[in-house]
Protein backbone atom coordinates (compact mmCIF):
# COMPACT_ATOMS: atom_id res chain seq x y z
CA UNK A 1 0.00 0.00 0.00
CA UNK A 2 1.43 3.36 -1.05
CA UNK A 3 1.76 6.00 1.62
CA UNK A 4 0.74 8.76 -0.81
CA UNK A 5 -0.63 8.72 -4.35
CA UNK A 6 -1.76 11.13 -7.05
CA UNK A 7 -5.39 10.32 -6.18
CA UNK A 8 -4.75 11.44 -2.58
CA UNK A 9 -3.54 14.82 -3.82
CA UNK A 10 -6.31 15.23 -6.38
CA UNK A 11 -8.92 14.65 -3.69
CA UNK A 12 -7.85 17.99 -2.19
CA UNK A 13 -6.34 19.78 -5.22
CA UNK A 14 -8.15 18.53 -8.36
CA UNK A 15 -6.20 20.72 -10.79
CA UNK A 16 -2.70 19.66 -9.74
CA UNK A 17 -0.41 18.84 -12.66
CA UNK A 18 0.23 15.09 -12.82
CA UNK A 19 3.95 15.27 -13.62
CA UNK A 20 4.61 17.86 -10.91
CA UNK A 21 2.55 15.88 -8.40
CA UNK A 22 4.39 12.64 -9.16
CA UNK A 23 7.77 14.34 -8.77
CA UNK A 24 6.73 15.88 -5.45
CA UNK A 25 5.36 12.55 -4.19
CA UNK A 26 8.62 10.79 -5.09
CA UNK A 27 10.64 13.51 -3.35
CA UNK A 28 8.64 13.52 -0.12
CA UNK A 29 8.54 9.70 0.09
CA UNK A 30 12.29 9.42 -0.54
CA UNK A 31 13.06 11.92 2.18
CA UNK A 32 10.59 10.32 4.58
CA UNK A 33 12.16 6.87 4.09
CA UNK A 34 15.60 8.27 4.88
CA UNK A 35 14.68 10.59 7.76
CA UNK A 36 11.99 8.52 9.53
CA UNK A 37 12.99 4.97 10.42
CA UNK A 38 10.16 2.47 10.27
CA UNK A 39 7.94 4.41 7.87
CA UNK A 40 8.03 1.53 5.38
CA UNK A 41 7.34 -1.10 8.02
CA UNK A 42 4.04 -2.64 9.01
CA UNK A 43 1.61 0.12 9.94
CA UNK A 44 -1.83 0.16 11.48
CA UNK A 45 -4.62 1.77 9.48
CA UNK A 46 -4.61 4.78 11.82
CA UNK A 47 -0.84 5.22 11.45
CA UNK A 48 -1.10 4.94 7.67
CA UNK A 49 -3.89 7.53 7.51
CA UNK A 50 -2.03 9.95 9.79
CA UNK A 51 1.18 9.58 7.77
CA UNK A 52 -0.75 10.18 4.55
CA UNK A 53 -2.24 13.36 6.01
CA UNK A 54 1.16 14.74 7.01
CA UNK A 55 2.81 13.88 3.69
CA UNK A 56 -0.13 15.25 1.69
CA UNK A 57 0.03 18.50 3.66
CA UNK A 58 3.75 18.82 2.93
CA UNK A 59 3.34 18.19 -0.81
CA UNK A 60 0.38 20.54 -1.16
CA UNK A 61 2.23 23.24 0.78
CA UNK A 62 5.12 22.97 -1.69
CA UNK A 63 2.70 22.97 -4.63
CA UNK A 64 0.86 26.07 -3.39
CA UNK A 65 4.07 27.86 -2.43
CA UNK A 66 4.72 28.88 -6.03
CA UNK A 67 7.64 30.82 -7.36
CA UNK A 68 6.34 34.33 -6.69
CA UNK A 69 7.06 37.28 -8.96
CA UNK A 70 8.24 40.86 -9.10
CA UNK A 71 5.77 43.67 -9.78
CA UNK A 72 6.70 47.23 -10.55
CA UNK A 73 4.25 50.09 -10.38
CA UNK A 74 4.85 53.74 -11.06
CA UNK A 75 2.81 56.93 -10.90
CA UNK A 76 4.54 60.13 -11.91
CA UNK A 77 7.88 60.45 -10.13
CA UNK A 78 7.06 57.64 -7.67
CA UNK A 79 7.63 53.96 -8.25
CA UNK A 80 7.31 50.84 -6.18
CA UNK A 81 8.68 47.35 -6.59
CA UNK A 82 6.98 44.41 -4.89
CA UNK A 83 9.02 41.21 -4.73
CA UNK A 84 6.91 38.23 -3.69
CA UNK A 85 9.62 35.70 -4.45
CA UNK A 86 10.73 33.72 -1.45
CA UNK A 87 13.16 30.99 -0.67
CA UNK A 88 11.75 27.55 -1.20
CA UNK A 89 10.81 25.75 1.99
CA UNK A 90 11.95 22.15 2.41
CA UNK A 91 9.45 19.62 1.09
CA UNK A 92 9.62 17.70 4.37
CA UNK A 93 9.95 20.08 7.31
CA UNK A 94 11.56 19.19 10.63
CA UNK A 95 8.17 19.64 12.27
CA UNK A 96 6.64 17.05 9.91
CA UNK A 97 9.54 14.67 10.51
CA UNK A 98 8.96 14.92 14.27
CA UNK A 99 5.23 14.33 13.76
CA UNK A 100 5.96 11.21 11.69
CA UNK A 101 8.42 9.92 14.27
CA UNK A 102 5.83 10.52 16.99
CA UNK A 103 3.22 8.49 15.09
CA UNK A 104 5.66 5.61 14.69
CA UNK A 105 6.95 5.86 18.25
CA UNK A 106 10.51 6.46 17.04
CA UNK A 107 10.76 10.04 18.26
CA UNK A 108 13.93 10.51 20.25
CA UNK A 109 14.85 13.62 22.13
CA UNK A 110 18.05 15.23 20.98
CA UNK A 111 18.75 17.06 24.24
CA UNK A 112 21.93 16.11 25.99
CA UNK A 113 24.24 17.36 28.70
CA UNK A 114 27.99 17.41 29.00
CA UNK A 115 29.75 17.47 32.35
CA UNK A 116 32.47 20.13 32.09
CA UNK A 117 33.61 19.90 35.72
CA UNK A 118 37.36 19.21 35.91
CA UNK A 119 38.11 15.69 37.15
CA UNK A 120 40.02 16.89 40.25
CA UNK A 121 37.01 19.00 41.34
CA UNK A 122 34.42 16.35 40.55
CA UNK A 123 35.67 14.16 43.43
CA UNK A 124 35.20 16.83 46.10
CA UNK A 125 32.33 16.18 48.48
CA UNK A 126 29.49 18.63 48.07
CA UNK A 127 28.56 20.52 51.25
CA UNK A 128 25.06 20.22 52.54
CA UNK A 129 22.95 23.33 52.96
CA UNK A 130 22.33 22.20 56.55
CA UNK A 131 25.99 22.09 57.57
CA UNK A 132 27.23 24.89 59.83
CA UNK A 133 29.06 27.61 57.93
CA UNK A 134 27.29 26.87 54.65
CA UNK A 135 25.34 29.78 53.29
Amino acid sequence: MALLSLADLRAVEPGIDEDKAQALIEDVLSLARVRVPGITGTLTLDQSDAIKAILREQVLHRHAHGDGNIQQQSAGPFSMTVDSRSTRAPILSDFAINQLRGILGTYASTASSIDITPAEVADWPLPSAYEPGWS
